[in-house]
Formats: C-alpha cells, structure tokens, sequence
C-alpha cells in the first residue's frame, strides 16, 4: 500500500510539473501584421503588394564583398528570425552577391552567405521546413524574403 501511494504521489508531481502537453499554440501572425513588423526593422525596403516582400539592399546587411553580416547585422537577423517564427508561414529567401570580381567567386560568396544565414535560423530554433534559402550570383537586394503562401 505504502508503495503505491508512492508511486501516486510520483505521478501526481510529475503531472503538476509537465502539465497536460495540450498546451494550445497562439496564432501566427497575418500577413499584414508582419508587414508593419517588417517594417520597423532597420534598413529594410517593403515592396508594394502581394506577396509580402521585403529586401535588404546591399550595405544594409552584408558590406559588397563580404560573406559576414556588418555591424548590427546580428540585431537585424534578430528581428527577421522572430518575426519569421512568429509567422509560422512559408518563406522564400534569396541572397545575392555580385563582388565585380567574376561570377564563380559570388557565387561562392552568394553560398557562403547563404550557409550563414541557414546556421543563424537553424541557431534560433526556425522551423527549417519553412524557409527555403537560395544563393545568387546577381546584383540585386542582398537579402530577400518573400512570403510563400
């Protein structure tokens, strides 16, 4: 008897503690809210329409030439990495780079980006079945999202 109202008293503090695990997961943001949100990250440009689109413009997150982020970057990825996971919608991401230094090496770079970009988001604990990250050896917007419905 002594055993059992052990083992109920065990499982009584291991419910208390863990919960029901039905905990109910708050709604994502809507495509409008996250292009007020967008918006108010530095730097960023948000296209007219839909779908939401927003774009970095190069020398607001990555220098020309560079692979890593500038200074600030970290907050800026900061910002889009919440607002993503807040979403819990689909994401289209393109990181371009054009050096002027020949085609084989920005698309080395675009890729070099690219990996970085991957490790940031998988660091942050984003769903990496929703984003989809291609690298670019273009001129253009060094960072673009586009929401994917």
């Amino acid at each position: 008897m002594r055993n059992l109202c052990l083992l109920l008293f065990c499982l009584l503090l291991t419910a208390c503690v863990s919960g029901t695990g039905l905990k109910e997961e708050p709604p994502g943001l809507s495509p409008q809210q996250l292009r007020i949100e967008l918006a108010k990250v530095s730097g960023v440009r948000i296209a007219d329409g839909e779908p939401l689109l927003a774009r970095f413009p190069v020398g607001t997150l990555f220098a020309q030439g560079s692979a890593l982020p500038m200074p600030g970057g970290p907050a800026l990825l900061d910002a889009l990495t919440n607002l993503v996971k807040k979403s819990k919608l689909n994401w289209s991401l393109k990181v371009r780079a054009a050096s002027g230094e020949g085609e084989q090496h920005d698309a080395e770079l675009a890729a070099t980006r690219a990996e970085i970009l991957k490790v940031y988001f998988n660091n942050a604990r984003v769903n990496m079945q929703k984003i989809s990250i291609t690298a670019i050896a273009e001129q253009g917007a060094s960072l673009e999202l586009e929401l994917v419905q």
